[in-house]
């Protein structure tokens, strides 16, 4: 297996497993379980929430298909189509001010003010991350070295 193969293998790997705790966190707040992260009202508004106050059953349950769709399309060339935009709107819509002010709460060691919402918010940011990593791993040419003799 080649470098590039490899890469798209763990990066497919990574993605699926935190697609699937995912998935298992969005049947948990559509049954009304803790820790949901758009809930918030006025205080998520102040901080530049775009999705400040949603119902946790329909919401939980599109983190549930999110989760879904990413352990399917994982290793998928699917990825490819499907990444960029979730990634954008993991990474630019779900978090809010309320993450910035959790990293500067524990920056300055007072863990205590950090906001229920903020870890949930760093996991979907990290799901970001790991939605355009396969994108980008998969569509990423593999050009060859003038001097490793490829191509010749």
């Amino acid at each position: 297996m080649n470098a590039a193969a490899v890469r798209r293998t763990r990066a497919g790997r990574t993605l699926s497993a935190w697609s699937a705790v995912t998935a298992v966190m969005g049947l948990v707040w559509a049954a009304g379980g803790p820790g949901f992260p758009f809930a918030g009202g006025f205080r998520a508004a102040r901080m530049g929430a775009v999705l400040p106050d949603l119902d946790p059953l329909p919401a939980g349950l599109a983190v549930t298909a999110l989760g879904l769709a990413g352990v399917w399309a994982a290793d998928k060339r699917a990825v490819r189509y499907l990444g960029p935009p979730v990634a954008v709107l993991l990474l630019l819509i779900v978090p809010d001010g309320r993450l910035l002010l959790a990293v500067g709460e524990l920056l300055v060691g007072d863990p205590g003010r950090v906001e229920a919402a903020a870890p949930a918010q760093a996991w979907f940011a990290a799901g970001g991350v790991l939605w355009a990593w396969p994108a980008g791993v998969s569509a990423a040419p593999v050009m060859p070295n003038r001097w490793s003799g490829h191509g010749r």
